[in-house]
């Protein structure tokens, strides 16, 4: 019996022994598996990165076989990397508690990837190819090209929406510190990318009607001169009648912005806020109606100012653009004469906002205005050197807000509401998380050229859902008052309105959320007392800020939010002269924010 027992105890440990082994060789196997899968799923995404950067690179060149070779890879290595996470094996992975969210993660990374290379990518590249097919040249615009664009848009918006809903209904917080920032930056680009999309369908959704495809449309064009600083971006230093009919665009009756009179009573109502904040003159001088920050405010002013002088065209909505983004748009057009002289994208701006007031008369400086207006105007609806960059020089115009449209079509008003293009200031619910910083000059100069600022906002405490914002804004010259008093008098006004020569006044208007505070004003430490009016439901206060060279005039404050905006905030900047956008994006400081 003992030898019998011994020998069985025996077989039991070395069958048990076997199974430890068989087991070990099984976890070996399957650790060996999930790494080996891992290094593969890896491999491929970081492929499918390049592979995107290929396929960007290869359209902004023009190199369709390029293209299409880059776009294959892209849709392979992503759907690898999705088809290696999607089966059972993987599945599993993603229910262990050590490491199951990060398996997670990585799968819907892939299968995002892999969906937006089929989904959204590969018809946005084959719009690409109908770009050349938009502008005929000769001012005209094909509408059924336009219309094939969009049907691509939407398409490429409806599979980044989806991937957007995706990726922002996951939890990254217990991820792994690579995989959380990689896949941050995912989201954000997702994110970026639909947004620019949607503001694209709403473009080409009413594109066509705005071009004159049912009825010919007459539009006031504007262009902005943010050598003198306005709220909405620069004086109306000119403007010029743009027609489009069936697709055809023409440029007529140009003018200098200042040979519209001032009147004596404003040209339409204005309000006490507007009067408190702006000055009579919003009303009452043509190139003085963008004071408000409110672009389609401003829009009906210029118009109805325009529409005393020329009673014979009804317009059909204004258009305004600075130099800025005429610099942007020579991108895609290559360089253009003006009399005499060549405009380029790196030269454009101090081409057309600091040496005419350097060199030539104001008789000299309103013929190169208009010249320069014209031909960027038919270098744009001729043939351009690269569609692909004019249409980004639009995006880019457009995001920055120095393209802006106002219409007075009601259903395209609706379509462009809350859009970058549409330049108005938020009210209501949108109001409730954004902040403005406005700047106007008033100096009655062209002395913004040298004029350099910076805002910064930060939310530093929630309670009861209301956020508490603390504000700075810089400002300084780039030349000394000593240097800047030597320069025409048309630059520095010499005087006339005030500000000593080399110096600049510049209003500052601080508007803060919808059912919010303004307090604690502060101009370089000093508290200053401050008028607060209602603007459209926002306190709004103006504060007058003199600029006299390098060293920086700083401005601080607080505002406080409703009550019930707990969500991150918006603050929208005057563009000014330097390329960018000066908008700067709050983080909530509230825990759980309701985004209301």
């Amino acid at each position: 019996m003992t030898g019998s027992r011994a020998h069985t105890l025996s077989v039991v440990k070395r069958g048990l022994s076997w199974v430890a082994l068989v087991l070990l060789a099984v976890v070996v196997l399957a650790t060996g598996w999930v790494l080996w899968t891992a290094y593969q799923v890896n491999r491929d995404l970081a492929a499918a990165v390049a592979d995107a950067a290929a396929v960007r690179e290869s359209v902004e060149l023009g190199d369709a076989p390029a293209t299409e070779v880059a776009l294959a890879r892209l849709k392979d290595h992503s759907a690898a990397a999705a088809e290696r996470t999607s089966g059972r094996t993987w599945s599993t992975l993603t229910h262990l508690p050590l490491g199951g969210d990060d398996a997670r993660g990585v799968a819907l990374t892939s299968g995002v990837v892999r969906d937006l290379a089929a989904d959204g990518v590969a018809p946005l590249v084959a719009m690409s190819d109908t770009l050349d097919a938009i502008v005929l040249g000769d001012g005209r615009v094909d509408l059924r090209a336009l219309e094939q664009l969009r049907q691509s848009v939407t398409t490429g918006l409806t599979a980044f929406d989806d991937a957007n809903e995706r990726l922002s209904a996951e939890d990254p917080s217990s991820y792994v510190a690579p995989l959380r920032s990689k896949f941050a930056d995912l989201t954000h680009q997702v994110d970026d990318a639909a947004d620019a999309l949607r503001n694209a369908d709403t473009a080409l959704r009413v594109l066509p009607g705005m071009l004159g495809a049912s009825r010919p449309q007459h539009y006031l064009l504007v262009f902005q001169n943010n050598a003198e600083i306005r709220a909405t971006g620069g004086i109306p230093g000119s403007s010029a009648l743009l027609s489009a009919d069936d697709g055809r665009l023409s440029l007529e009756s140009q003018s200098a912005g200042g040979t519209l009179p001032r009147r004596n009573t404003p040209v339409l109502p204005i309000t006490g806020a507007e009067e408190a904040l702006f000055g009579p003159q919003v009303g009452t001088f043509f190139v003085d109606a963008n004071l408000t920050p409110d672009f389609p405010r401003a829009a009906r002013l210029l118009a109805a100012r325009w529409q005393e002088e020329e009673p014979g065209t009804a317009l059909d909505g204004v258009i305004a653009l600075d130099p800025v983004a005429m610099s942007y748009l020579l991108a895609g057009t290559g360089p253009v004469q003006a009399e005499g002289r060549t405009l380029t994208q790196e030269n454009a701006v101090s081409e057309l906002l600091n040496r005419p007031y350097l060199e030539l008369t104001p008789a000299q400086q309103d013929a190169f205005f208009a010249g320069a207006a014209r031909q960027v105007f038919d270098a744009v609806t001729g043939a351009p050197d690269s569609p692909a960059d004019l249409i980004d020089g639009l995006v880019r115009s457009v995001r920055e807000r120095r393209l802006l449209v106002a219409s007075f079509d009601a259903k395209v008003r609706r379509d462009l509401a809350g859009t970058p293009i549409a330049g108005e200031l938020a009210t209501g619910r949108r109001g409730a998380a954004t902040v403005d910083v406005a700047i106007n000059d008033a100096t009655g100069a062209k002395m913004s050229y040298y004029l350099r600022y910076a805002v910064e906002m930060s939310s530093t405490g929630c309670a009861d859902d209301r956020q508490t914002l603390a504000g700075r804004l810089t400002m300084a010259q780039t030349i000394p008052q000593s240097e800047a008093a030597r320069l025409p008098d048309y630059l520095t006004a010499a005087g006339h309105f005030g500000t000593e020569p080399g110096a600049q006044t510049d209003a500052v208007h601080l508007i803060a959320p919808t059912g919010g505070a303004i307090s604690d004003v502060r101009i370089d430490g000093e508290r200053v007392p401050v008028d607060v009016v209602d603007l459209g439901g926002r306190p709004a206060t103006t504060l007058a800020i003199l600029v006299s060279g390098p060293e920086p005039v700083e401005v601080t404050w607080t505002m406080t939010t409703d009550r019930r905006q707990s969500g991150d905030l918006e603050v929208r900047v005057t563009p000014g002269i330097e390329a960018g956008s000066k908008d700067v994006a709050v983080r909530t400081s509230c825990s759980a924010p309701n985004g209301s």
